[in-house]
């Protein structure tokens, strides 16, 4: 089986990305990296400003340098209703050699979504690259609907199975947060009706979950994905380890004004820190100057990717364990 992971893991920075390579490396595990056309796209995103090919180069060098490293790259919600600019996204994708990439169309009209899907998979197909399908329109309040997920995956199976569909299961982020609540009853009844069609189901915003609430998620859920988690555990170090640093201040400023905070949040702004709101959404800014400057002296980047390396092998070994089988 190519896809055997259950975790899909966003690669917030050059720093996580080498980390989750020397992870799979080391627990001699299968893992996906899930860029969004946000963070790495054909013009340069969030994410070091890496455009693909860019972004690929590095994937291949970390590859080679970790040799037992067993890592698929997923794109994740290629967005369909940017007209050519999606299907431009969609053909470097795959000449740069993406092994899955997610057809996420709730950008588009409801008429349109369905047959707008056909088109992308067939290109998929052409050249034999796996995709995700299901929109992702996340509020925290997920609805079962049978009869439109059989009539959204009749035709699609009969093109070709996805490799995961992506249905909402009640899980919500906000601030640095799991705030949701995972609806076992509904995600029961979308697992009996994709178990036909011989597909895997998904689940994104899985970030910040407890032992017990991973756990909750077996036999239910086939794969997670966490990203923004990743990004607010550097941010949190770094913040810790140069506190007294001349440019923090910079970099919190600098993260307030980025309004990159805007979409995670649930309170009123007055109830926050600055400080609260950098950690939310300071790995939107690891490009900024004031950033760079934190970081200058190689012996405290080195000593702060420690920090960092250490943390994130906690939280991926607490997801494996969650969701192994055999515990």
């Amino acid at each position: 089986m190519k896809f055997k992971s259950k975790l899909g893991l966003g690669p917030m920075s050059a720093d996580i990305l080498d980390i989750l390579f020397d992870y799979s490396d080391r627990r001699r595990t299968q893992i996906m990296i899930i860029p969004s056309t946000n963070q790495v796209n054909i013009f340069g995103g969030y994410v070091e400003d890496w455009n693909t090919d860019h972004f690929m180069c590095m994937v291949q060098a970390l590859a080679s340098f970790y040799k037992f490293a067993d890592v698929k790259v997923c794109r994740d919600h290629l967005m369909l209703g940017n007209g050519s600019l999606s299907k431009s996204e969609l053909f470097m994708d795959i000449s740069e050699g993406f092994d899955l990439i997610h057809l996420d169309a709730s950008d588009l009209p409801p008429e349109k979504q369905l047959e707008t899907t056909l088109w992308y998979i067939r290109q998929c197909m052409d050249y034999g690259v796996a995709f995700e399908v299901g929109t992702d329109i996340n509020n925290g309040a997920p609805k079962f609907d049978a009869d439109q997920i059989t009539r959204f995956l009749d035709p699609i199976c009969q093109l070709q199975t996805p490799e995961f569909f992506v249905h909402q299961t009640g899980s919500l982020i906000k601030n640095t947060q799991q705030v949701g609540t995972f609806n076992e009853e509904l995600v029961q009844q979308v697992r009996e009706t994709i178990k036909p069609y011989g597909v895997k189901l998904k689940e994104h915003n899985a970030d910040y979950l407890t032992l017990p609430e991973i756990k909750q998620r077996r036999g239910l859920v086939d794969a997670l994905n966490i990203a923004p988690q990743l990004g607010a555990m550097q941010t949190e170090v770094v913040l810790e380890m140069f506190n007294n640093h001349p440019a923090i201040h910079d970099f919190i400023d600098q993260c307030f004004s980025s309004f990159c905070w805007v979409k995670w949040i649930d309170k009123p702004i007055g109830e926050y820190t600055c400080k609260e709101l950098a950690i939310i959404c300071g790995h939107y800014n690891f490009t900024h100057g004031s950033y760079k400057e934190l970081l200058k002296d190689p012996d405290a980047n080195e000593l702060m990717r420690g920090v960092l390396r250490a943390k994130i092998f906690d939280l991926l070994d607490l997801y494996m364990e969650g969701l192994s089988e055999d515990n």
